[in-house]
């Protein structure tokens, strides 16, 4: 079913390095929040540690399998996105702080 309303979408990416982490760190109550405000969580896991970057550099184990997941962003029109979001430490470290 494809949506004809359009909203905001805001991606979480765990942290740990690409060796540790989990997208079920958030509490349903956080979750519940944004979507009570019209915004579609979207929390995602991603392979890690020798799953997601061995290599043989071949096609039976090509580099970097952890980072070749797009799902999500190939999706998006599917149900209904009109923005993407990301945050995390990085987010943080780069925002422009003024007063």
């Amino acid at each position: 079913v494809k949506s004809t309303t359009k909203y905001p979408v805001m991606v979480e990416i765990h942290g740990g390095g690409l060796i540790t982490g989990s997208s079920r760190m958030w509490d349903n109550g956080i979750v519940r929040n944004f979507v009570s405000q019209g915004i579609v969580f979207v929390s995602i896991d991603y392979r890690m540690g020798w799953l997601g970057f061995f290599t043989t550099f071949t096609d039976d184990f090509p580099p970097n399998l952890g980072m070749l997941d797009q799902w999500g962003f190939e999706q998006d029109n599917d149900f209904g996105a009109i923005s993407w979001w990301a945050f995390g430490i990085s987010t943080y470290l780069f925002a422009v702080v003024t007063k």
